[in-house]
Parts: C-alpha cells; structure tokens; sequence
C-alpha cells in the first residue's frame, strides 16, 4: 500500500511537469550570445532559433552581448528571470576556460548555471599546407617525437588550440615548438604562407581552406570523426582518451522553471533528428550530440576542472 500510495504522489508530482513542458514556449524566447554578430557561435546560435521558431511557432529571437569575451553575456544570463524564456547558447569554453584565465570573473560556472542541453562537440582541426611533407597525423607525430621542437605551430596563448598542443605534449610526448601569435587570421595566414608547419584550429573557422585545397586535414581533436570529414582521424586513435574538442550547448540561470528547462531540452534534441538540420551542422564544424540536463552537467564540471589543470600547466611552462 504504501508503494502504491509513493507512485500516485510521484505521478502526480511528475505529471504536471510533463504537461508544462508540452506548452513551452508559450511566448518569444531571447536566446543571449556571447560573440558579435557573424562570429561562429552567433551563426550556429541564429540556425538554430529560426529551427526552434518553426517548430514551434514561437519566436527565438538572439541577441548578442559581446563583451569581455563573453562574461557580459554570461553575467546577463545568471541575472535572468528564472522562467525560462531568457537563456544563453554558447561555447564551453566561456564557462570550462575563462574563469580559469580571467580574473575578473566572479560567477562560479558549476553553481551559477543551468545546463539545459547540448547541441553538439567542435574539434580542433589539425591542418598542414597542401605541399607539406607531412600528410598524415601519424607521420606528425613521428616527427614530432623524432626531432622535439623542431615543427613549428601558431597558437593564441591560452585559447582552446593551445589546449590541445599542451596535452598532446603532456599526453603523447609530441613536441611542437609554439609561435605566439596575437589573432587567428594571422595563424592562418602562416599556416598558408609555410611559416609553420601545422595548424590547430577550430575546425569551422578552416573549412574553405580545406575545400579550397590549400589545406589538408589530418586530424582532429573529438573523440568521434565528424561525418563531413569522415577520412580524418582522431587524435584519440593514436593517443587513447585524448580530448580535446569544444562543445556548444544551452544554459539558463540556476533554479530556472523545471518545466521550461524539460520543454527546451525536448525541443532542441528533437530539431537535432532531423537529418537537414545535422547535415548543417556538420558542415559549420559542429558534430551534433543532444542529451539530457544531467549528461551536460557531468561534462560541464568534468571539462571545468579538466581545463583548470591544462591552464596551469600552460603558466608553469611560460615561468
């Protein structure tokens, strides 16, 4: 009896949820980006809610708040109303990185946010010009090893790419020589112009050099190809449980409305079954996922304290 009388409380408690989650949204949604407007994450953020929009009928309407790399955006979404029709998108990276780098942040990304749902992981593609002796992530590595520093790579210090050539050092003992550069078009234009050897990238910012020719993917840094580059290998198929991908997802503020949270996390991972939808993303560099709340929590606190230790290992280093 009293199990009997634990399943009605549990179904009455549930059932309600469920039911509001149905009828969400029942009003526009503003969706709080983190960029400027054309940058990556503004592009996938706009795809999206104009997806979310005709699935629904309801308008998504993105605003972006660019400032201080991004913590603007996060702050004005810690600060929300808790109902739900006000939420971020944006790259891990904000929240698993820059609390790490910039000091003047003071929400805690573990405690301040909700996660709703992600949308999909955005490797780090390793690229080398197309008459580049080295043509396959093995033969880099190889070299690597053989010759330590020798093979040169450009990196923004303390962005995702010089993640992923400190834990390939860490990691595999692979041993490039790190070019300091002050922004990603000057990366690329090395990369082009042959002034070192390897490229890390994120791989959306890359895709028509490698359609252009001028550059060929050897690798990248997700623990799955992508289905738009199946040919290029991952890292962790030479060097087992590397990681070193971003990720794309919705947040809201701590304590949002459960039924909007359930209603939003049900409608973005149903738009990511839809084969056109994931075909797009692909071929912005993202490799669609989904999930639930609680997947995406496990990875924001794993990547957050995962990350905080590769920073330090960067300012060791640079000592």
């Amino acid at each position: 009896m009293r199990i009997l009388t634990a399943l009605i409380v549990a179904a009455a408690l549930v059932l309600p949820l469920q039911a509001a989650a149905q009828t969400f949204p029942d009003k526009p949604v503003k969706i709080i980006v983190g960029v400027h407007a054309g940058a990556a994450g503004d592009l996938m953020a706009r795809f999206l809610s104009d997806a979310l929009s005709a699935k629904t009928g309801q308008r998504f309407v993105v605003e972006d708040i660019p400032g201080a790399n991004g913590a603007m955006a996060a702050a004005e979404a810690i600060a929300a109303p808790k109902d739900g029709y006000t939420i971020m998108f944006s790259a891990s990276s904000l929240l698993t990185v820059s609390p790490h780098i910039n000091e003047s942040i003071k929400w805690n990304p573990t405690t301040d946010f909700e996660p709703i749902v992600e949308v999909g992981v955005t490797p780090i593609a390793i690229a080398v010009h197309k008459d580049s002796p080295i043509q396959s992530l093995q033969t880099l590595f190889d070299a690597a090893k053989a010759e330590p520093g020798t093979l040169t790579t450009g990196v923004l210090p303390l962005a995702m790419p010089d993640f992923a050539v400190t834990m390939l050092h860490r990691d595999a003992k692979v041993d490039l020589k790190k070019i300091p550069f002050s922004g990603g078009g000057d990366i690329m234009a090395a990369a082009l112009s042959r002034e070192i050897d390897v490229i890390f990238a994120g791989i959306g910012g890359v895709v028509s050099q490698f359609e252009s020719g001028n550059l060929k993917l050897i690798g990248v840094t997700t623990t799955q190809r992508m289905e738009a580059y199946p040919d290029a290998p991952t890292v962790a198929e030479i060097v087992p449980n590397y990681d070193a991908g971003s990720w794309f997802g919705f947040f809201g503020p701590t304590g949002m409305d459960a039924a909007a949270k359930e209603g939003m996390n049900r409608l973005v991972n149903d738009i990511l079954m839809d084969p056109e939808i994931r075909e797009k993303l692909e071929k912005m560099g993202t490799a669609p996922t989904g999930g639930s709340p609680d997947d995406m929590k496990r990875r924001l606190d794993a990547d957050y304290e995962r990350f905080g230790n590769v920073v330090s290992e960067i300012k060791a280093s640079a000592k």
